[in-house]
């Protein structure tokens, strides 16, 4: 958990680390702070204030098990912010199983905060997997990571990286290059933004270009135009005769130039030779500047990397500080995520016809390879693989009754010549069709037309040997007390009007890491809420494919309870029905950091609190659908950091607490609502 509370004006303070998870070694305190910011840090949950320490720099909190630390931290303004993290260490060595990767681990794990200068190798085990940064980035195979030499942008990076069964997490700190540092020219003037010129030294006269000599020490500021050189003369107040005359020649204003290469983005100055570039502000997070002011300026990142930002520097003309120049920058040297396949058929096996869709990120190019096997040929004997750019669904077609395996390899390619990791898809087109009768013989059951399985257990059982299964259900089949799972991917269909599950208390569906297809089907659960059961759902997804055609659910609960739980998934509803019903909340979809797609179908929440779709994160597209809600309040949706479609559909409300301003559809800022045209509501 990591949370931050501002009071006052908001500081500007960045914890880069630790963050909340589960790690497999003690954590480093990092974080990025203004130099007139002060912070203080317990990791016992008490107030720093109270019992804490001073942070004056990174620190390795010596600490494992569950930690909670606590930091305030006080800008010079008295604005105040407080943050807390809570993790766990759980020291799992042994989660890194070869030599190298415990060689790896220790040392990330002693320092905490892992020093890597220009042209230095970190090398990651190609064994395990990391990423750079923090959120939803993708992980990487393990290599040999670096910045180029003339690297100037120091810098503290977060790095995870993992094993099959643990993670670690560390900080790389960047150590910019000084080379090239030049010492700065005192002169009796001072230069204020490029334009005002001011003279503090009251022992001399100056004056601008041909100007009248003044006297210095006035607090006057003279603005000139600096698309044009000027100079400056000072001398001695006490004029003599053969006094001499000092004089700064002020060159015009230069811009700044920015060239890409293998050594990262470079920043020079067109202009006069005499002028030297700092960095004033990079605009990256965690940035640490030294202060120094080069010809040129090189800012690189690891692979795995994104950064941009508009840098600002501050420049120098023979040491004289004259003002800052600001300048965009993009280096992009994170891979794009492995390209998803879709499936004209669901699952590992197929009834007919593949036709193969591949979705990559926005603007990158996929590139694919497509190999045929019969169900004795190896793998191996394809020949050499080719991968030809990717322009449309790719045909996957049935051979009949022959057993055909298809295998489909593919990466992305960003617009900056990053290649992804290689997703792969396989298939295998042929005939395995299974039939489940709620009316089936209790002895001889093999899952065949004239001895058709009973239970779900049955249907589970397949599913943990098979990767694939066609399930023809008939009349109302129960689901067992407790969890029952699906492993593997499926299709579920009505094989007559009426068929399909019922549901008591305790019994839910969970799908896994797999897929599933429901054709024509019925679900109801009712629910009488027990002292044991587990009566708040009925369907949830992990890292699931699931699509409801021509379906019809319907969920009874006690006191809360939702339909359909979504995680990392992709939800599809077409002409179907899902009615939820419950005394104090109910939702009919709550979905996170997944894909909901409906298309002519139906929803309905009937609760104290009635809600039918709540999304964060992920896709929501909703079209030619209707829903309502009926309670003291609701919404139809709640879309917290989602890409958005929902258009042609009719929205009704019927609340026995009438408040007005509801709106039927709600979403946060960072909701992008691209298509919302040709809906209608009711009620709200």
């Amino acid at each position: 958990m990591l949370f931050s509370l501002a009071f006052e004006a908001a500081a500007s303070v960045r914890v880069i680390s630790p963050v909340a998870g589960r790690w497999a070694n003690r954590q480093p305190l990092v974080l990025d702070i203004g130099d007139d910011e002060e912070c203080f840090y317990s990791f016992t949950s008490s107030n720093p204030l109270d019992s804490g320490f001073a942070y004056d720099g990174p620190v390795l909190i010596d600490v494992g098990g569950d930690v909670k630390l606590r930091i305030v931290c006080f800008g010079r303004d008295g604005s105040r912010e407080e943050f807390a993290v809570d993790y766990t260490v759980a020291s799992e060595p042994s989660s890194f199983s070869s030599g190298i990767e415990r060689d790896f681990f220790e040392k990330v794990a002693s320092a905490g905060v892992v020093p890597v200068s220009g042209g230095e190798k970190l090398e990651i085990p190609a064994t395990l997997s990391y990423c750079i940064g923090d959120g939803d980035m993708p992980f990487i195979p393990g290599k040999t990571i670096s910045v180029s030499e003339p690297n100037a942008l120091s810098r503290y990076v977060p790095c995870t990286v993992s094993s099959a069964s643990a993670s670690c997490r560390f900080v790389i700190f960047v150590v910019g290059s000084g080379a090239g540092t030049f010492a700065r020219l005192s002169v009796p003037f001072s230069v204020e933004d490029w334009k005002w010129i001011s003279f503090g030294d009251r022992s001399q006269i100056w004056r601008i270009d041909d100007g009248m000599w003044m006297k210095a020490g006035t607090g006057e500021k003279i603005e000139v135009d600096r698309s044009v050189p000027h100079f400056v003369e000072w001398q001695s107040v006490e004029y003599e005769a053969g006094n001499p005359v000092q004089r700064f020649v002020l060159p015009e204003l230069p811009s700044v130039s920015v060239g890409y290469s293998t050594d990262g983005v470079r920043f020079s100055l067109v202009g006069d030779a005499r002028y030297r570039i700092g960095i004033f502000d990079s605009g990256i997070a965690g940035t640490v500047s030294d202060g120094g002011s080069f010809t040129s300026v090189v800012f690189d990142t690891f692979s795995g990397d994104d950064i941009s930002a508009d840098a600002v520097f501050s420049v120098f003309c023979d040491g004289v500080y004259q003002g800052t120049l600001s300048s965009p920058f993009s280096l992009d040297k994170r891979p794009p995520l492995p390209p998803v396949f879709s499936p004209s058929e669901g699952g590992s096996y197929a009834r007919s016809s593949v036709e193969l869709s591949v979705l990559a990120e926005d603007g990158a190019d996929v590139f694919c390879s497509v190999a045929e096997f019969s169900a004795d040929e190896s793998e191996n004997s394809s020949g050499a693989e080719e991968f030809v750019p990717y322009s449309g669904p790719i045909p996957l077609p049935s051979h009949g009754e022959r057993v055909v395996r298809y295998k489909v390899r593919a990466y992305a390619r960003d617009k900056s010549g990053n290649a992804g990791g290689i997703s792969e898809y396989g298939v295998t087109v042929d005939e395995f069709n299974y039939y489940v009768s709620a009316s089936a013989p209790d002895s001889a059951r093999d899952g065949s037309r004239g001895r058709p399985f009973g239970s779900v257990a049955e249907m589970a059982d397949v599913l943990k040997k098979h990767r694939f299964a066609h399930f023809y259900v008939s009349g109302m089949v129960p689901f067992p007390d407790g969890e029952t799972v699906f492993p593997s991917n499926c299709t579920i269909t009505a094989a007559e009007s009426g068929s399909g599950f019922s549901m008591g208390d305790g019994a839910f569906l969970t799908v896994r890491s797999a897929s599933l297809e429901v054709e024509g089907c019925v679900f109801e659960k009712k629910a009488e809420g027990g002292a044991e059961s587990d009566s708040k759902r009925m369907f949830v997804l992990e890292n699931a494919g699931v699509s409801f055609d021509g379906t019809e659910i319907v969920g009874h609960f006690p006191l809360d309870g939702t339909v359909l739980t979504a995680m990392n998934s992709l939800v599809v509803f077409r002409n179907a029905g899902v009615t939820v019903q419950s005394s104090e909340y109910g939702c009919a979809v709550s979905a996170l950091s997944s894909k909901i797609f409906c298309e002519s179908s139906r929803f309905a929440s009937v609760s104290g609190i009635a809600v039918v779709f709540s999304v964060q994160g992920g896709s929501f597209d909703m079209r030619s659908s209707s829903c309502r809600v009926v309670g003291r309040r609701g919404r139809i949706a709640e879309l917290s950091g989602s890409d958005a479609k929902i258009r042609g559909n009719s929205f009704s409300a019927e609340f026995t607490a009438r408040k007005g301003g509801i709106l039927p559809v709600w979403k946060d800022d960072s909701t992008v609502l691209s298509d919302e045209g040709g809906n209608s509501s009711d009620g709200f």
